[in-house]
């Protein structure tokens, strides 16, 4: 095994300190773990110094621009493998902790699951941040960010646990908590045969808010582009709208 500890680096604004172990070096599939601390005084810069200028632009606006991430990660990368424990995110003025478990990461069907909470002032401008690192600038989350931007609500609060096998065509969300874009939603959904041209999903969903049909349109635009065109919350998933005070079946 390999030790290297502690790793430290200095950019403008932000600062980065990490311990880092490597087992197996010998082996196909070694193992790498890591305890990550960063912090940083200027996201906007950060994006700004990468040529993400519209970005930058729009992060300049918001009063706290500061970041922190401090998590314990464990990656096996040959076999696609990575988990996030003890994950404490502060970005934006939105904390997020949880946990995260990703599997086949080197392949079209990866293993998510995890448990997360968050909670913010601006969910649009997280979301496309995290598009942006993840995905780049047209990266599906980036642009759903920047179509969330019209809802003049943008706080948010989400709790949910979740475990989503695309190998099998799976997703399961037992639990799920969040109030977001104007309207809260509660209940839990479990979807299968996603990957087929039948999929299905059952479950129960209690939702609120003056902006439920925008929140349906991008969930839903989002569910289509993620699984292949089509739009999965369909057979057998019903929701309660408090406004009309009974529970009905949605999208069939």
């Amino acid at each position: 095994s390999l030790r290297v500890a502690p790793v430290r680096l200095l950019a403008p604004s932000t600062e980065l300190n990490a311990t880092v172990t490597v087992n197996g070096l010998q082996s196909n599939a070694p193992q790498v773990a890591t305890e990550i601390d960063l912090r940083g005084d200027d996201l906007p810069m950060l994006f700004r110094m990468a040529g993400v200028a519209d970005l930058a632009s729009r992060l300049g606006q918001l009063s706290d621009r500061s970041f922190t991430l401090q998590s314990t990660v464990a990656a096996q990368p040959a076999r696609g493998q990575l988990s996030l424990s003890n994950l404490q995110l502060n970005l934006l003025g939105t904390a997020v902790t949880g946990t995260v478990e990703a599997g086949n990461l080197n392949t079209d069907a990866p293993l998510l699951r995890g448990e997360l909470d968050a909670q913010g002032p601006n969910l649009p401008s997280v979301l496309e941040v995290i598009g942006q690192v993840t995905g780049g600038n047209n990266s599906r989350l980036a642009e759903g960010g920047r179509l969330m931007q019209q809802v003049p609500d943008k706080a948010f609060n989400i709790n949910a646990r979740f475990d989503a096998n695309l190998q099998r065509g799976t997703v399961d969300v037992p639990r799920l908590d969040m109030r977001v874009l104007g309207a809260s939603v509660s209940g839990n959904v479990n979807a299968g045969a996603l990957n087929s041209d039948e999929p299905n999903a059952r479950g129960q969903l209690q939702a609120s808010g003056p902006d439920l049909p925008l929140l349906m349109q991008i969930g839903g635009g989002r569910l289509a582009d993620t699984f292949g065109g089509k739009v999965v919350l369909g057979a057998g998933v019903y929701a309660k709208f408090r406004e009309h005070g009974s529970t009905q079946r949605i999208f069939g």
